[in-house]
């Protein structure tokens, strides 16, 4: 809530944050919200890392993504 408060007016798309190691893959309002976890830290429920792909408009697959502004974001569980 505090970064979705903090960055509500400023038009971004896509705030990447992290340090609470949880993951985090989640579109709030028009902003997606994306925290990979952690690879290695014991405290995650798992260990992960993120993948960001920025096109214009459309995912490498040639889909639409969530956003229609050429984010495609993934948590990826190792």
């Amino acid at each position: 809530e505090v970064l979705k408060d903090a960055f509500k007016e400023d038009g971004c798309d896509l705030i990447i944050f992290g340090h609470s190691h949880k993951s985090m893959n989640e579109k709030i309002g028009k902003i997606l919200f994306f925290n990979p976890g952690s690879a290695t830290d014991i405290f995650a429920a798992y260990n992960s890392y993120g993948i960001i792909e920025l096109s214009q408009g459309s995912s490498s697959s040639g889909k639409p993504d969530d956003t229609q502004s050429g984010i495609v974001a993934k948590i990826i569980k190792i």
